[in-house]
């Protein structure tokens, strides 16, 4: 069996992926593209996309990706699960070992997007999963009725505060200066403010995770 050589692997499947092979499919140019966590990268885990063109009501995050998906494929984009660890030059070939196995390929487009910004405090790492998240679509529901914290001040910080709004009972939100998200965001949330569902602490550096019988119950932060 003759070996298969790829046209083009691209190393993701976030919207800069799926945007790219959308084009690549469509001039028949034979395109994989391997993610090693979820289709649709951080835009999928976003409860609501306000900012991307042709949406003007904004779109859920997991619907965005979703129609970005079905479109890459409607031109023939083949998208699979894996996580790529190494890729070499072999000739005029580019040579990408996925998940142990190489895959041959003429070009490679990485679109590895972005992670989670940790904080790098104790606790943090020992108790993730059990009380401390990064991304509150997927897990918030775990803590219905509960008083929350959430670290940061910036867009995403702002948009988990305002979606944990609807299972939290209480939100403290700490913020190591001032609070940089967008006016938008900081007028929803200033509603959330107003009823007193959040608390905004600023000037607040997050220390530490506390944990008890195993699981966190609380943080320590250094006020001002």
């Amino acid at each position: 069996m003759a070996e298969m050589i790829r046209d083009v692997v691209m190393i993701g499947a976030g919207p800069s992926a799926l945007t790219a092979a959308i084009y690549t499919t469509r001039e028949d140019i034979d395109t994989v593209l391997y993610e090693k966590a979820t289709i649709g990268g951080m835009a999928a885990i976003t409860d609501q996309v306000d900012n991307y063109p042709g949406f003007p009501e904004g779109i859920e995050g997991m619907n965005l990706a979703s129609q970005l998906e079905k479109q890459a494929e409607r031109f023939g984009a083949h998208i699979e699960f894996g996580d790529a660890s190494s890729i070499r030059s072999e000739g005029k070939y580019k040579i990408i070992t996925i998940d142990g196995q190489d895959v041959k390929a003429k070009a490679v487009l990485i679109a590895t997007g972005s992670d989670y910004k940790k904080l790098g405090v104790p606790g943090e790492k020992e108790l993730y999963g059990r009380g401390v998240h990064y991304c509150a679509t997927c897990d918030g529901a775990f803590y219905r009725d509960k008083t929350l914290a959430v670290v940061g001040g910036g867009n995403s910080a702002i948009q988990e505060t305002i979606f944990l709004t609807r299972y939290a009972t209480h939100i403290d939100l700490l913020v190591r200066s001032t609070v940089k998200a967008s006016d938008v965001l900081q007028h929803e949330l200033q509603k959330y403010v107003d009823s007193g569902q959040v608390t905004i602490h600023l000037n607040t550096t997050t220390d530490e995770i506390i944990v008890s019988d195993g699981r966190a119950s609380g943080v320590k932060v250094t006020e001002g």
